[in-house]
Formats: C-alpha cells, structure tokens, sequence
C-alpha cells in the first residue's frame, strides 16, 4: 500500500474527523440539525458507552425540540404505556426518527421511554427532593415503576434509603424508603378510604401507602409486599 507523501513541515490530512473536532462541531454548530445525525454517527462509532465523550456529549444543547436545542440529558422518550418521567425530563416523541436515530438518541443521553433500574433509581431521587405539590402531579408516575419490571423492585433492596413509596398521614403526602417502611408504622392499605383517613387522623405515627390510582391499571401491593411493605 502507498503511504502519503508527507514534506517537512507539513502534517497529513486526517481521513476522518476526531472526537475532539466533533465536540467543537456540535458545539459552534449546534442548530444545524440538518448534518446532526451524520455528526453523531461518526461520534458514537469514535467513542464507548459512559465514557468521558460521551457524558460531555450529554449535556451539550445539541437536540432539535420545537425548534430549539437541547440537552440529551433533559430528554426523555414518550411513553404509549404511559407516563413515566412526569416533569423530570421534557419527553419527546420519536416520530420522524428512523430506530437508528433513535438508539444514537439515547447513546447520546436521552432517556428511553421505560425505566432501566438506573434511569428509575435516578428518578426517584430526583422526586426525593421535590415538595408535596410536585409529588402529588406525580403519584401516577410513581406508581407505574414500582409495577414495572425496571422499577424498584430491581433496585431498593441495594439502594434502601432512595424514597419510592408515597404513603398519606396525618402531615399529608410523602415519598418515603424501604428503609423507612420496614422500620416505621408504614402499611399497605386494607380498608375502604373512609376507614383509612379515619386510622391517620386518629394515630398521627401511621402513614399509609397509596397503592392504587384511577391513571394505573394495576395495583402495587404485590411489588410492595415482596419487598416487604407489610399490611396494617
């Protein structure tokens, strides 16, 4: 095979772009969403998964929403099985992305549309430190990821003290851990609601948990009670 000729003082021309090179791109170039998806296919082919490249890559504003750039790392995927991000992430809709774009979507950052235990794990302790009004918007959210297989039945047996249970007592409503629940007064419902509220306004040590809500099919108590939640 020939080799390029080189001259003193010259240095060859470079067959492709760098990572480097292509960080700068994306960054001065960032609306030029037309040449993104090339741009990120020469990327992920030059970089690992959770590699330096990639996490700086992820918070770069280089995704088009409503026109607009924007982080990776904001993003999430909409669900058609529902919502799972609530107002953790701007979630977006894939259509007019073909599965390749997509999957360099979420090389890049964006959050897929079902939990993995880590992007659920992360969630929740986002939500940890959000008030009751936000935790409220969210109980439907919450209560699809624990029924999920990704949800906190993969993760809080390890990571006990990440609140993932909302449970009302008499100081209104909580997100608390399995660390809490399995050492304090915190049980899964068994009565109708006018008996429920009347067990929290008369012992104000009881929380209980909501296990149900009109937006999720299914209940949580057995997720719940395998890990160990216990009825009153």
């Amino acid at each position: 095979m020939e080799q390029a000729e080189v001259h003193d003082g010259e240095v060859p021309a470079l067959s492709e772009p760098t990572v480097a090179m292509l960080i700068c791109t994306l960054d001065e170039d960032r609306e030029n969403f037309g040449a993104l998806q090339v741009r990120l296919r020469q990327f992920m082919a030059l970089t690992q998964h959770s590699d330096y490249y990639r996490d700086w890559l992820s918070s770069m504003e280089i995704l088009p929403v409503d026109g607009c750039p924007r982080s990776p790392n904001d993003l999430a995927f909409k669900s058609t099985k529902g919502d799972y991000w609530g107002n953790w992430k701007t979630q977006i809709r894939p259509t007019g992305l073909s599965q390749d774009a997509q999957q360099r979507y979420r090389e890049a950052g964006v959050t897929s549309a079902s939990p993995a235990s880590e992007t659920s794990r992360a969630f929740f302790q986002w939500l940890s430190q959000q008030d009751e009004a936000v935790l409220r918007r969210h109980v439907s959210c919450v209560l699809r990821h624990i029924v999920h297989q990704n949800g906190p039945e993969s993760w809080a047996a390890v990571s006990t003290g990440i609140p993932f249970i909302v449970v009302e007592n008499s100081r209104g409503l909580q997100l608390v851990s399995l660390h809490t629940a399995r050492r304090r007064p915190v049980y899964l419902p068994d009565a109708e609601k006018e008996i429920a509220d009347a067990v929290i306004e008369n012992d104000p040590d009881v929380s209980l948990v909501i296990d149900r809500v009109k937006e999720v099919s299914e209940p949580t108590s057995e997720p719940l009670r395998r890990l160990g939640v216990s009825r009153r």
